[in-house]
């Protein structure tokens, strides 16, 4: 009885040579490696959504809304209301806040009290932005400021994400709006997504050479004017002049406009009111918590928990004065920012910035996303690019975890300490190019009104 042969017969199949079977080896390894990237991907996600998660389990369970979780907000909001009823001013009075606070207790947790109420250190104008989100009640107006603040971050880390290349834009984007400064400053309310997003587009223009526009989306920045100091500086040490012409424009425009909703009274209380942040170094006037802070004033307060006001001050002043003086070194050679040095050097001064604050929260270095992403997007296989990047993004959730027993303040001190070493490499990294870029540089392309790069929109 014969054997018949199907179409599907070992028989019918053909044989593969060893060269046949090369690609078939080199395709799985790819698949292979192309799904491991994506399993990383996802793992790390995981891993920075676990932090804001986790954080905001923990304190809807035993704080309840407005001691942690939107307490910025809550001062935003009773301060809105002050503002409607008693007179604009009055947001700097802490006895008429504190009465319009009174209706966010109800959210509290079984057994919290606010220990003590801090004024708002804005001028009318941000007051005036808030106003149309404290209409739909301390709840409602905090989850649509979280959402417009969301926004707008989405819109600048997007915009620049498309620089990078090889990657999901939606997964980076995901991942930096939960890299944990982003939503450290979200949780609690600060207007996080509008600072970035002027910063932003004020580092476009810049890049385009468009100097006058640029101070004048920077100069949004003067609403928390730490953040712009070190800035201000370099301009100034560049001679931007136009620039700077942006930013006197957009600090006019708020000087005036709290002249004319305030009085010279109001005035003075909102610049006592922002003095009265900084009038210390542990003991100031208002309710502060500097050991958790991502600056030297923090890593000080955390470190050493037993330094004395006179000593502190002194120490902390020696060394934002050494920080400040490495921006000459950063910024040493003329004004590019078509070259691929601007991102670092822009970088680099935010990590001064972010040093010599004298209130400087964590969320404060969301800040890095701008000249961070842009410097990734330049060098994304630089081997101190993706360590850097690395230690930025998970050392955070990390320590949130396995706490290191460095510190009262163990996560902030760590991050702290990260952009510490981080500036040590950018200085010697920018110092080592430096040269190497000067004899390569072309006067047109560098020095002509008319250079511009293609924006990240």
């Amino acid at each position: 009885m014969g054997l018949c042969y199907g179409p599907f017969s070992p028989h019918s199949l053909p044989m593969l040579s060893k060269d046949d079977a090369a690609p078939i080896t080199t395709l799985s390894r790819q698949s292979l490696i192309r799904a491991i990237r994506t399993a990383a991907r996802w793992l790390a996600l995981l891993l920075l959504t676990s932090q804001p998660v986790i954080i905001v389990i923990a304190h809807l369970y035993y704080t309840g809304l407005f001691f942690y979780l939107g307490i910025d907000w809550a001062m935003f909001w009773a301060a809105a209301r002050a503002f409607v009823s008693d007179g604009p001013a009055s947001v700097y009075n802490l006895e008429v806040l504190h009465r319009h606070l009174m209706p966010t207790y109800a959210y509290y947790g079984e057994g919290v009290t606010l220990e003590q109420v801090n004024p708002v250190p804005y001028p009318p104008l941000f007051q005036l932005l808030v106003l149309p989100f404290s209409l739909a009640g301390p709840v409602g107006g905090f989850v649509l400021w979280t959402l417009a603040n969301v926004a707008l971050l989405g819109v600048a880390i997007a915009g620049l994400a498309r620089r990078v290349q090889g990657s999901s834009r939606a997964i980076t984007v995901a991942a930096l709006l939960l890299w944990w400064p982003v939503p450290s400053g979200l949780l609690v309310g600060q207007p996080i997504g509008l600072l970035v997003f002027a910063f932003y587009r004020g580092y476009l223009a810049l890049e385009r050479r468009d100097d006058l526009r640029a101070g004048c989306w920077l100069g949004v920045l003067l609403l928390k004017p730490q953040y712009l100091a070190p800035l201000v500086l370099v301009l100034l040490f560049k001679r931007r002049w136009a620039t700077l012409g942006g930013l006197t424009a957009a600090g006019c425009v708020i000087l005036a406009s709290s002249f004319l909703i305030m009085g010279l009274d109001g005035v003075v209380a909102y610049v006592s009111t922002v003095l009265g942040y900084a009038d210390g170094f542990v003991l100031t006037r208002y309710k502060m918590t500097p050991e958790t802070m991502i600056s030297w004033r923090g890593l000080l307060a955390a470190t050493v928990p037993g330094l004395g006001e006179r000593e502190g001050q002194a120490l902390l002043a020696l060394l934002s004065l050494a920080t400040l003086a490495l921006l000459p070194r950063i910024w040493r050679g003329h004004w590019a920012p078509e070259s691929p040095r601007f991102a670092a050097q822009v970088l680099a001064t935010m990590f001064v910035t972010l040093l010599v604050g004298y209130d400087v929260h964590p969320h404060g270095a969301a800040f890095l996303l701008v000249p961070g992403i842009a410097v990734y997007a330049q060098q994304p296989r630089t081997w101190w690019v993706t360590v850097g990047a690395g230690l930025m993004l998970f050392l955070p959730p990390i320590t949130t975890f396995f706490p290191p027993p460095i510190s009262t303040a163990p996560g902030p001190s760590t991050f702290a300490w990260c952009v510490i070493l981080s500036l040590a490499f950018l200085v010697w990294h920018l110092g080592r190019e430096q040269a190497a870029t000067e004899s390569t540089r072309d006067p047109v392309r560098y020095d002509s009104p008319a250079a511009s790069i293609p924006p990240a929109t």
